[in-house]
């Protein structure tokens, strides 16, 4: 990625953090700011949800990059997904082509596990069955903490014979 990006992306990051700070400032003041809203509305009515405090409307998603959108679908699901769970998630809101969705993803969690953002979990010895997640998500030995497990029922059906090969 361009040392300019990540560098600006790293100023937005503390921007963010800073506004919150004064939002919690106004807010124990009495004040509320009118991006405060919590509700959470489908991307098709053009309205917004709260994402971190920030208002966000489904447009503003997809101006993410696609970092930001991986980032973005596994904060809002609070536990390690597919890629193409991931995709279908965000697709459900942009609107955007999942399966391109995917291919955009699947070629980014490079760079997001280097950067120490995402981790990967492999369920078995199937390639199918992996997972991503946030590190802060494993306890001290490296396994998945219960609240943050994966959805079970999309592993990999298939039988695998690798044990017995």
């Amino acid at each position: 990625m361009d040392i300019v990006l990540e560098l600006l992306l790293e100023k937005e990051q503390a921007l963010l953090e800073k506004l919150e700070k004064v939002r919690s400032a106004l807010a124990e003041h009495g004040h509320t700011s009118r991006t405060s809203a919590t509700s959470i509305i489908n991307a098709n009515t053009g309205v917004s949800k709260t994402v971190n405090g920030d208002l966000i409307d489904a447009y503003d998603i997809k101006e993410y990059t696609v970092p930001q959108k991986m980032l973005y679908a596994l904060k809002e699901n609070k536990r390690f997904m597919k890629i193409r769970e991931i995709a279908e998630f965000l697709s459900s809101i942009t609107k955007e082509n999942p399966d391109e969705l995917t291919k955009q993803l699947s070629r980014r969690t490079k760079f997001l596990k280097d950067k120490g953002k995402i981790t990967k979990h492999q369920h078995g010895n199937r390639l199918r069955d992996t997972f991503w997640g946030s590190p802060k998500w494993l306890d001290s030995e490296g396994n998945i903490r219960k609240e943050y497990e994966f959805n079970t029922s999309i592993i990999d059906k298939e039988q695998d014979f690798s044990d017995i090969l």
